[in-house]
């Protein structure tokens, strides 16, 4: 197993899993993938194998707000409803789970929806309008940024290898301090004139 990791020095691994005489090796590009086939190759010993396969493309989520009929009170409450007063998504729901409510706050009446590309554009054309009983509701996109809770810049998680900061002291959340977001005495303080955002920090505008 080292003698094989060895050998991707120069080529980053994304993962890997090893099962008896059988190493699998995740790579995030297909140029990374076709380098690591190379090296092994080259090597008579091992019995090398490759498949390339897509990326899995994540379905739009949408929040709704100010959900106000009192008898919905849970998720598949809600689903009951969207489905009941929106032809455009009973219609083009082709699948079970072509719609499904994600999350749910009852208390705050707020919620969001997973859809399926098809239905976000044809609720787009639809100005971005769903029905709930008889009120019209604003729908918003929610995009979810993958945030590092290492290092705290954007695009990867701290497990990754794109953490450039991985052997590094961890950068609070909170307060940009060399330390763990957890670890933090100025949240646990709610010292709030301590808050710095890391990422604006590094950039030519502070916050």
């Amino acid at each position: 197993e080292k003698e094989m990791k060895g050998s991707l020095k120069v080529n980053p691994v994304k993962n890997y899993t090893v099962s008896g005489n059988t190493a699998t090796f995740k790579f995030v590009t297909k140029d990374q993938l076709k380098k690591a086939e190379t090296v092994f190759k080259s090597q008579e010993k091992y019995k090398v194998s490759s498949k390339s396969e897509p990326g899995k493309k994540l379905d739009p989520k949408l929040s709704i707000r100010n959900i106000i009929p009192s008898d919905i009170t849970n998720k598949e409450a809600l689903l009951e409803k969207l489905l009941e007063k929106n032809e455009i998504l009973k219609s083009s729901s082709g699948k079970d789970d072509a719609i499904k409510v994600v999350f749910f706050n009852e208390i705050e009446k707020w919620a969001v929806i997973r859809v399926t590309a098809a239905m976000r554009e044809l609720i787009r054309k639809n100005r971005d309008y769903i029905h709930i009983d008889l009120r019209e509701h604003h729908v918003t996109d929610r995009i979810h940024v993958i945030q590092c809770y290492h290092c705290q810049e954007f695009g990867h998680m701290a497990n990754s290898m794109y953490c450039k900061a991985k052997d590094k002291d961890p950068t609070c959340f909170f307060c940009a301090g060399s330390h763990k977001s957890k670890d933090c005495n100025n949240k646990s303080e709610n010292n709030v004139k301590k808050i710095k955002c890391s990422n604006c920090a590094k950039s030519s505008k502070h916050s």
